[in-house]
């Protein structure tokens, strides 16, 4: 089992994460999609 996760830079926080059980690119961009979701950049 893989794990990827996505970190807020600033807080700290984990914002996204997915498990696989293979590690290829899909792995990544779902923990960036949930990410996103969770915690989307404000626009200035």
């Amino acid at each position: 089992m893989y794990l990827a996760t996505v970190i807020d830079i600033a807080s700290r926080r984990v914002v996204g994460w997915a498990t696989a059980d293979h590690l290829r690119t899909e792995l990544v961009a779902d923990a960036l999609q949930q990410a996103w979701r969770n915690r989307p950049p404000r626009s200035r």
